[in-house]
């Protein structure tokens, strides 16, 4: 059985790419598949890594030990795949998974409530259900393309993104030195510890897919900004206001985020300074994370494979900051970068 293809939502915008980062990482994705008869199954690939054979333009994408079609016509199989591959299946170690082979689930465990896209560490994991139809073709057809299974890959996490610009005097530098996601107008932190959450899928042509463990009142992080790298915003997103859209923008932090229930009335405290004065803290109110794209909501509910974009105007002169609007995408209409892990 052969796999390539990239899918949509990956972390990559081709497969080319997708390779070289395989190879430059040392990382692959992981593969459960089962054989089904009508009365049993067998898990006959056992979390296994693939990986590119070589460092060429367009390698096979090999595992070991190779496994080979049933030739009995009564016999179907059932495949998921997730990026990137975690080698350790114990309790112990964190993330590991876990296969339930009569449910057909995988269980991925104890995935970062939020990491720092900007950390070479992040882990953007996805999973991938089987693409389309295949058949066993001809075995005396050598690597033959029917033998083949595809996979489209989708995001399991949501990515956070708070971006600014700024108005009023452009000679007065603008610092933000702290972020915290908080329950309306007040200042307390609603997210104080580094939470985990674990996310269950089906195998198999349609997605069924479940987070657990994921109560965002008790997960997450203090502080989505430390003064240890506080943002000074550039001249160059100084929005004069002569003409529409005149301003850049500038990203100060980057999340990726387990989706999660329960964030209505959701605000944003913000340190900042401006022109070296001391920090002052803001409160802006009511992100409504959960508007989404195509879909009806309720509850706040975050998805997965979605960009939640706030932006922030700071008014240099003395006014204080403005929340200007809270986009949602898909991750597919993102600019993203090289990197396999995170963008």
């Amino acid at each position: 059985m052969g796999v390539s293809e990239k899918g949509t939502r990956a972390v990559v915008d081709n497969k080319a790419s997708l390779i070289s980062q395989a190879i430059n990482s040392g990382t692959g994705f992981g593969v459960y598949g089962c054989k089904n008869t009508s009365s049993s199954s067998l898990l006959v690939f056992d979390n296994f890594e693939v990986t590119p054979a070589s460092n060429t333009e367009d390698p096979e994408w090999t595992y070991t030990p190779i496994r080979y079609w049933d030739k009995n016509p009564q016999v179907n199989y059932q495949f998921i795949a997730y990026w990137p591959h975690v080698g350790q299946t114990s309790v112990n170690d964190a993330p590991y998974t876990t296969v339930d082979v009569q449910n057909k689930e995988l269980t991925i465990h104890d995935i970062p409530f939020w990491q720092d896209a900007a950390l070479a560490a992040t882990a953007d994991f996805m999973t991938a259900v089987r693409k389309g139809n295949y058949s066993l073709g001809d075995f005396d057809v050598p690597n033959s393309e029917l033998k083949r299974v595809r996979f489209t890959f989708s995001h399991i996490l949501a990515k956070f993104v708070i971006r600014a610009y700024y108005v009023g005097i452009e000679q007065n530098s603008v610092t933000v030195s702290g972020l915290r996601l908080t329950k309306g107008l007040s200042n307390n932190p609603i997210l104080n510890s580094n939470g985990k959450a674990s996310y269950s899928e089906t195998f198999g042509e349609t997605y069924g897919n479940s987070f657990s463990g994921n109560t965002p009142t008790s997960q997450g992080v203090h502080n989505l900004l430390t003064p240890d790298n506080a943002v000074t915003l550039p001249t160059t997103t100084f929005d004069d206001g002569t003409e529409e859209s005149t301003h850049g923008y500038e990203e100060i932090c980057a999340w990726l985020m387990v989706p999660c229930s329960g964030w209505t009335n959701l605000g944003l405290a913000i340190d900042c300074s401006i022109a070296g004065a001391a920090p002052i803290t803001y409160n802006v109110h009511e992100l409504s994370l959960n508007t989404t794209v195509n879909e009806v909501v309720q509850n706040g509910q975050t998805y997965s494979g979605r960009s939640y974009i706030v932006t922030l105007k700071f008014d240099s002169s003395g006014g204080g900051v403005e929340l200007q609007s809270v986009l949602v995408r898909d991750w597919e209409e993102q600019e993203i970068s090289t990197s396999v892990h995170n963008w």
